[in-house]
């Protein structure tokens, strides 16, 4: 199930746990619905009469089973055949929307949430569900009227009043949602979400504040069962240095969701702490196995995502191979295993080599090896892939990092020969032939390369990366039309900004303006990225798209007047002087194109008030002061920006100064 965010910010928790245990990242581990915030993960109960025909009964009984065991495509399928015989019953379209929201499918939930409230505009119930699908849609005006219609049709109706405080906590509006809390707690004083939520607040203004552990108390003694308050109590705790206590607390949790991953991982990381590396291996083993990555997806670049591939092999090879150990060397295996989940590699290291001072084993090298490489020690790394194909030549990932680092000291056929041994241990892989061809590419031998991947992307048309190789060697085959559907299918995807940022610079190499007009577009709107904006307008300039680009900037400016009205809140401390002399540096540019020199000469100077480090706004003034004569003017600025050794700002000091 993938949903997004709602009330507590995701960063907060985060930022809690990188405090609590050396700024680790638990982020590649779990999805964030896993995260116990403020918000209930199961849907509302809710009274009708099963005044239904049997088999309808039979039906809706099944998805509501289903929902409980959080089969969500199953009660799905159930909810759907209740729906066709049962259409105007409000009972399922409200459960057809809860499996939607939970498939991540919020748009559809609204439609029938929206059906619940017209069959029922009374019921409090279905305002709460489509308020919630408008909060994850980020509709925040919409959810927050739903929520008070709801409390309009039951003044009674606590969760309303909660959901409330949600949104104002969403908003940063802490004063608005404590009152919202507090009132839930005089409308029901055995409403244990309220407490739990003014814990959370009283947590973040004071992380060891006795205020907060009270709160929490006081939640699970009005519910024992609400098991959010013992994740965030165990929190409380483990700030107080009471790591005993916040472990029998995240057990509590535990007992009642086997399923989460992230405090299992979260007690993990506890038990390391306290030393006891058998438990933890236990949870870290059983967190990679129920959330295990295809291994289709490595890259070979030491991302997080290859670590966690790696570590998810080297767990089910460790298991595997090291029960034949000596038990002291095993357990400093285990020990160095969860280290290197931890992100401390050093650490585990130690551990390793005393694990290998006391035994021969390859599951000891293959740890090592992972160790190193992810520690950048790479020569290391490849010796101990090596050492541990000696010892076992059947290990599937040594032979697959063995290849890439022959691939990149330029030794094929070594790398190539490890591939083939990859195809022995598990013939027809596709990585293989996903690597293979990204080898292929580096050597440009494109049509090869193509041929590969074509084979890689039929069994996962979903790997950008993949995509990414064979749409530059199309390009670079001069197969423009093929290209352009991968770039295509490439920006339609969730990709991260350092992603975007790459294949920008790969399009700006290949001069393919149709397709980095396109990724710089994509980039700007998914991660209001300034740079990507200035690069889109220089295009757009180039191409005398003048209106396009100030209508652009024009609503820009708008959107940031908008930010910095807000800025009096104590949460928001936001610059935005240099986002603004980005701004005016492309209005003197398009003015500069136009051969409007005074204009631009007037901008560029604005843009250089308003932020004395934008080199490229004191540029171009140069360049304008050279086209009105004012060579003096521009001996000043390139003289500046000579020193910053900017651009070409050094040979054009030394030709003004002749």
């Amino acid at each position: 199930m993938v949903l997004r965010k709602v009330g507590l910010t995701i960063l907060f928790v985060m930022a809690a746990v990188a405090h609590l245990f050396s700024q680790v990242d638990l982020t590649r581990y779990f999805d964030q619905s896993a995260i116990p915030l403020i918000n209930r993960s199961k849907p509302l109960k809710i009274e009708f009469k099963w005044d239904m025909d049997g088999k309808s009964q039979a039906r809706l009984n099944e998805c509501i089973n289903y929902l409980e065991e959080e089969n969500f495509q199953l009660a799905l399928s159930n909810i759907d055949t209740f729906v066709n015989v049962n259409y105007k019953m409000w009972v399922g379209h409200y459960y057809r929307g809860q499996c939607l929201m939970r498939l991540g499918r919020f748009r559809d939930a609204s439609i029938e949430f929206m059906l619940v409230t017209k069959i029922d505009p009374s019921m409090a119930e279905g305002h709460v569900a489509l308020g919630e699908a408008y909060e994850y849609l980020t509709e925040t005006l919409k959810a927050k009227e739903e929520f008070l219609e709801a409390t309009r049709n039951n003044p009674k109706f606590v969760y309303a009043y909660y959901k409330m405080g949600n949104i104002s906590l969403t908003a940063h509006d802490i004063s608005t949602a404590v009152s919202y809390y507090k009132k839930c707690t005089k409308v029901d004083p055995k409403f244990p979400d309220a407490y739990m939520a003014l814990g959370i607040i009283s947590y973040f203004n004071d992380k060891k504040s006795a205020e907060a552990l009270t709160y929490f108390d006081k939640s699970l003694q009005t519910d024992s069962t609400f098991t959010q308050a013992y994740f965030w109590r165990g929190m409380s705790y483990l700030e107080n240095d009471k790591k005993e206590e916040c472990l029998k607390n995240w057990n509590k949790f535990i007992i009642r969701n086997p399923r989460n991953q992230f405090v299992k991982t979260m007690r993990g990381y506890l038990y390391a702490e306290l030393k006891n590396f058998d438990a933890a291996f236990s949870d870290f083993r059983q967190v990679l196995q129920n959330i295990s990555v295809n291994e289709n997806k490595f890259q070979g670049a030491q991302t997080p995502l290859d670590k966690r591939i790696d570590l998810q092999f080297a767990s089910n090879y460790l298991v595997k191979k090291g029960y034949g150990l000596r038990e002291e060397a095993f357990a400093n295996l285990k020990a160095g295993f969860c280290l290197m989940i931890m992100d401390r590699d050093r650490d585990a290291m130690n551990y390793l080599q005393k694990a290998d001072r006391m035994s021969t084993s390859p599951a000891i090298y293959l740890l090592m090896a992972i160790a190193y490489e992810h520690g950048g020690v790479h020569q290391a790394a490849f010796q101990y892939y090596t050492k541990t194909l000696q010892y076992d030549n059947d290990v599937f990932d040594a032979h697959k990092k063995r290849s890439i680092y022959l691939s990149e000291i330029k030794q094929w056929d070594a790398a190539y020969r490890d591939i083939d041994e990859m195809l022995r241990i598990q013939p027809g892989t596709p990585v293989a032939f996903k690597l293979k061809g990204q080898m292929e590419s580096s050597r440009e031998n494109y049509s090869e390369a193509i041929q590969l991947l074509n084979r890689y992307l039929a069994t996962d048309s979903t790997d950008t990366e993949a995509l990414r190789t064979r749409a530059l060697c199309l390009s670079l085959s001069h197969q423009s039309k093929e290209a352009n559907a991968d770039f295509q299918r490439i920006f339609r995807a969730p990709q991260t900004e350092q992603f975007y940022a790459s294949i920008v610079n790969d399009l700006s190499t290949l001069k393919d303006t149709l397709n980095l007009l396109y990724a710089l577009k994509s980039f700007y709107t998914k991660f209001e990225s300034l740079n990507a904006f200035m690069e889109i307008s220089k295009i757009l300039i180039a191409q005398k798209k003048y209106r396009e680009i100030s209508n652009e900037v024009a609503d820009l400016r708008a959107k940031i007047k908008a930010k910095e009205s807000a800025s009096n809140n104590q949460y928001i401390r936001l610059d935005y002087s240099s986002a603004k002399s980005g701004l005016t540096q492309i209005e003197g540019s398009i003015a500069f194109d136009q051969l409007l020199y005074t204009d631009a000469l007037n901008l560029f100077t604005n843009s250089v008030k308003e932020d004395p480090n934008n080199f490229e706004s004191r540029y171009l003034r140069g360049k304008c002061y050279i086209k009105t004569g004012n060579i003096k003017k521009a001996q000043e600025d390139f003289k500046y920006l000579a020193e910053k050794e900017y651009k070409d700002a050094p040979q054009l000091y030394a030709q003004l100064s002749k």
